[in-house]
């Protein structure tokens, strides 16, 4: 009998977390669940403990393969999956004990293919407060709820993240959804999207039963340039708009409008402390992003007048309007550089 859920957990050297994360899905009330732990090329020994544990329980499959990057250990998970739904969890988390029931009779009970519950956040012993999404919770939203509020559902961070949802396994054994493994950093804004806008059915449970574990060295709060980051930043963004024009061109413009001050307040901040993280090639990296479609859409799709500020930082942007690079990037080094 297949499984009623295959929890897929892509390992990449998190020796120090992985068993604590495997055996909080094996504490699961839902007991028709498989394991499949995709080992990324870890370096680290986590894939020798990924097998001693697989020989602890057989609803443990390891799965080994060179180093690829998250988005391609997810789709090796999807690919291998034999549940009826798929979740994903990462090396470093913990789900709460009835996660994984809950999620699915509420699946179940109201036919969705897609089921979304709240979060929270822990560093060592503190634990954060709940971040609940912003659905309705128990109804059954179908696919033109989905369109009107995917504007807002982009502004307010009910988009993200992969690991706090349920998935049918239709969506990706009959749709083809996949991770796009050419965007191997925030990959899985455009992988919920596609989700959300393809999934016959969706709901939202207000129940908290995902631990996510802060860690200083994770690809986005590491210090260090990461070579990905600005190329998947902007793929993510040229994705989102042809996925908007595919299932929501009605909605385009609305979308196009929180990208873009989703890219003046965040993104650009992202982008520009990790130009400037390199060594070497600065100014061309920066010229390359700040001419992408993200930023010419901002431009475009952002009132900067009506934001106007004496930040330094708003200053950069007005530059880029006036075409005035070399200056932006200056103004943008002095705020971003290494030693800020």
């Amino acid at each position: 009998m297949s499984p009623k859920v295959s929890v897929v957990i892509p390992c990449y050297n998190c020796i120090d977390y992985l068993e604590e994360s495997v055996r909080s899905v094996l504490a699961q009330t839902l007991r028709e669940l498989e394991i499949l732990i995709v080992d990324d090329g870890s370096t680290d020994g986590s894939g020798a403990l990924a097998d001693s544990l697989a020989a602890q329980d057989d609803r443990i499959r390891v799965i080994h393969q060179k180093n690829g990057g998250l988005p391609v250990a997810r789709n090796s998970g999807i690919d291998a999956a034999c549940g009826e739904y798929i979740a994903f969890l990462d090396a470093d988390d913990l789900v709460l004990p009835n996660a994984y029931e809950t999620l699915y009779q509420t699946a179940v009970s109201l036919s969705c293919e897609v089921v979304t519950c709240a979060y929270q956040s822990f560093r060592d012993t503190k634990i954060m407060n709940p971040v609940r999404p912003n659905f309705p919770f128990y109804s059954r939203l179908n696919a033109q709820w989905i369109r009107q509020e995917m504007p807002r559902l982009a502004q307010d961070d009910s988009l993200p993240f992969v690991w706090r949802r349920l998935y049918a396994g239709t969506l990706f054994r009959e749709k083809g959804v996949r991770f796009d493994p050419a965007i191997r950093v925030c990959e899985d804004a455009t992988f919920c999207m596609e989700c959300l806008l393809r999934a016959d059915g969706v709901a939202a449970v207000p129940d908290c039963l995902y631990r996510y574990r802060i860690v200083p060295t994770s690809l986005i709060r590491s210090k260090k340039y990461n070579p990905y980051l600005t190329a998947s930043l902007l793929r993510q963004y040229d994705e989102k708009k042809k996925l908007s024009d595919a299932y929501m061109p009605e909605q385009t413009q609305a979308l196009l409008c929180t990208l873009a001050e989703n890219t003046y307040r965040h993104i650009s901040r992202l982008i520009f402390f990790n130009v400037f993280r390199k060594d070497g090639g600065q100014y061309r990296e920066f010229r390359a992003a700040v001419h992408a479609p993200i930023f010419r859409d901002m431009r475009r799709w952002f009132d900067l007048r009506a934001h106007r500020s004496r930040s330094l930082e708003w200053f950069i942007f007005l530059c880029l309007r006036l075409r005035l690079y070399f200056p932006a990037f200056c103004i943008a080094k002095r705020i971003f550089g290494k030693d800020n």
